[in-house]
């Protein structure tokens, strides 16, 4: 086949594509749009997998070359427009610019994972995609995105008309798009720009971490270390998609730019989406693993969750240790940070276990990011590294974790500083992010960006960096908190302690644990992430993600008349409580959680009362004796664990809610009669 029949082939398959899916009605639109400029630019979606199986020429064509595949479709709307009247008879096929928006990227093409891609590839001019995280924004700003240019010679064919455009094409810099050598192919002159017809648009530049899409949809930024960010430029309607910290995909082009002695290579963006989370899995597939004990504990309105619980960490810890702890990592994992937050904090001498469980627990996150020394918590603004922007923004490691979880390590190694600027955070759910008054030109500005992640920490008391505090009250019951501040204790939704007072049951604790730990380590060693266990968690629990909660208002009206009695009960006199104003969002976010964990529809009273007893329990370890006579159970030996995995704990359940009921009553009623007298 020559070259002209091939491109007649390639014109025929292009006007077909237009044609079925609707294109011109699109170019109609955008015509009467474009009336009055001397550029006509029109947008074209392609679906690239569409046009694969429809005529694999056109589709490798526009995969290897979309730059010269543009000008078939170009050729197409020129024709159009000019057959229908869209367009001034005059307009010249030069002031038509056809832009190729990728919609569906073929699974043929290629993906960089790396920068080492990049320069593999670095003289590939086809299209690219990148899946990642936009780590890092620039400040806007102008780049020419068309002018013309006409002849100096006023009696030459080349002052007059549309001879001479120039456009702004993928990879191009802008001293290539503008320069002052251009000839004239009439007389051979140089050629003028006429700046009253250059027009401008906005670009910046944003880094990516580029992530794998595991199992259900699930991302990883980090594999053995932060892996290097890529550079991709982002130019026109494009620039309003891009949110810091959140997932996308970007369709492109390798480009390469000098800057001094040293070669930049990046990627131009063709097209942005947000990257979707999917799922193949509904709530009438619950792994078969757990599907018998799923049924089993429906006659129960908290045994499930609960032995979930039980099975959560079990190659860790043994039977009962740290369970309570295990079932609220449980309901922060399933909640939607978006809506519903549950911070949690351990504190305790036994560090090194919660450490653990938060590090097994993130494996089941869709994604999370350490606060390491070398990451700053919210972000911070530098000079612009392009030259060319005003400012640059670096997020930090909350904004990396949106979505998912964020671990702080051992809060006790940390300035005070940053802790008020977590405490900041957690209170007002918001990231801040200071803009000098030298980045913008003017005033100083403070931009806002809302807190998507749950925040996971820990805190050791007795740590050497720790300064010294008043003791608690063992006797009643409360635990040491340390140095840590009340401002800075209620900001996390859930206190978990690790230590408790009962010596008995410590010692059968770590008797249980030693058997645990020798019995693991002597069987024949697996790879637990990849086992079928793991794997069926990971399953019920993206269902449980999935499940979309409505508060009940029996359940609400419980919530509510605890927060109001327990913050009464807990006066600390001039009008304050020891118990947070934000009880109540924790105490709904830990019913919703344990709701989506039973895969309920609505949060229930039942879901409500689970909520308020573990809400309790980590007040009264905080603060000394229950006002619901609670006492805790921070491990429980397997020797009665059956007491909390069945029947037994329905019963306590039972009664904790008659209790309950009668201590919100009273309080009600006591709050009333002050009012009348």
């Amino acid at each position: 086949m020559s070259s002209l029949e091939h491109r007649m082939s390639l014109l025929r398959s292009s006007l077909l594509y237009l044609d079925k899916h609707k294109e011109f009605e699109n170019i109609k639109k955008e015509a009467a749009e474009n009336k009055g400029c001397f550029v006509y630019t029109f947008n074209i979606n392609i679906d690239l997998g569409y046009i694969f199986d429809q005529d694999v020429s056109l589709g490798h064509s526009i995969l290897t070359s979309p730059l010269d595949s543009s000008s078939l479709f170009q050729e197409i709307i020129y024709h159009y427009c000019l057959g229908h009247q869209l367009l001034p008879a005059e307009t010249t096929s030069t002031q038509i610019c056809a832009r190729l928006k990728i919609t569906n990227f073929p699974s043929c093409g290629m993906q960089v994972f790396n920068i080492s891609d990049l320069t593999k590839y670095i003289n590939y001019t086809g299209l690219i995609k990148l899946v990642g995280v936009v780590a890092g924004i620039s400040g806007s700003a102008k780049y020419t995105q068309s002018t013309k240019y006409i002849c100096a010679v006023t009696t030459c064919p080349g002052h007059a008309g549309n001879h001479f455009i120039r456009m702004h094409i993928s990879g191009a810099s802008e001293t290539q798009t503008i320069r002052n050598d251009f000839i004239c192919n009439f007389c051979g002159e140089i050629l003028e720009e006429v700046k009253s017809l250059r027009n401008l648009s906005v670009k910046i530049v944003v880094e990516v971490i580029p992530v794998h899409q595991n199992g259900l949809g699930k991302e990883e930024i980090i594999e053995k270390g932060r892996k290097q960010a890529l550079t991709v430029y982002v130019r026109d309607e494009l620039v309003d998609v891009i949110e810091l910290g959140k997932p996308y995909e970007f369709i492109g082009t390798i480009r390469t730019d000098r800057v001094g002695d040293d070669t930049l290579i990046t990627v131009e963006a063709n097209n942005i989406s947000k990257l979707q989370v999917h799922t193949v899995h509904s709530v009438g597939t619950i792994p078969p693993s757990l599907q018998e004990l799923f049924e089993g504990c429906k006659k129960s309105p908290w045994s499930w969750p609960i032995n979930l619980a039980n099975r959560f960490g079990d190659r860790l810890v043994s039977g009962g240790c740290l369970i309570k702890l295990r079932l609220v990592l449980l309901i922060s994992l399933v909640l939607n940070p978006e809506t519903h937050l549950l911070h949690i904090l351990g504190i305790g001498k036994e560090t090194g276990v919660f450490t653990y469980l938060i590090e097994y627990a993130q494996k089941f996150s869709r994604r999370s990011f350490p606060a390491v020394c070398t990451t700053s918590l919210s972000g911070k603004v530098i000079t612009d590294k392009f030259t060319w922007a005003p400012y640059f923004l670096e997020s930090g490691s909350l904004l990396l974790s949106n979505g998912g979880v964020c671990s702080l390590g051992d809060v006790s190694t940390w300035k005070k500083i940053k802790r008020e600027q977590l405490q900041a955070v957690l209170v007002g759910n918001k990231i801040y992010l200071d803009l000098p008054s030298k980045h913008t030109g003017g005033l100083a500005q403070q931009l806002t960006f809302p807190l998507q992640c749950q925040v996971w920490g820990v805190y050791d008391p007795t740590g050497s960096g720790v300064k010294a505090s008043p003791q608690k009250d063992v006797f009643m019951g409360s635990c040491s908190t340390g140095d840590l501040p009340k401002g800075f204790l209620d900001a996390f939704n859930y206190i978990s302690f690790l230590d408790s007072f009962d010596s008995s049951t410590d010692v059968e604790i770590y008797h249980d644990m030693t058997t645990h730990t020798l019995s693991t380590w002597c069987n024949a060693y697996e790879d637990y992430y990849k086992s079928s266990m793991f794997e069926d968690l990971e399953k019920f629990l993206s269902i449980a993600k999935k499940v979309e909660t409505k508060v009940s208002p029996e359940a609400e009206s419980l919530l509510q008349n605890y927060y109001t009695a327990s913050r009464m009960a807990r006066c600390s006199g001039f009008g304050g409580s020891d118990v947070p104003s934000s009880a109540l969002h924790s105490l709904i976010s830990l019913a919703t959680g344990f709701a989506k964990l039973k895969l309920q529809a609505v949060v229930s009273e039942c879901d409500a009362l689970m909520a308020v007893y573990l809400y309790e329990e980590s007040l009264t370890m905080r603060y000394g004796l229950s006002v619901l006579s609670i006492h805790p159970q921070v491990n429980v030996p397997v020797s009665r664990l059956s007491e909390l995995l069945g029947q037994e704990n329905d019963v306590l359940m039972q009664r904790f809610h008659v209790q309950l009921l009668k201590f919100c009553s009273h309080a009600i009623d006591s709050r009333s009669t002050q009012r009348e007298e």
